[in-house]
């Protein structure tokens, strides 16, 4: 499940932040 919405999270703050927030809480 948290796997599941990290990569969520990941791939809207690529297109948004370009990664930068979802790196940190990945």
């Amino acid at each position: 499940m948290l796997q599941v919405l990290c990569t969520d999270i990941e791939r809207a703050g690529k297109m948004e932040n370009g990664g930068g927030a979802s790196s940190v809480e990945n």
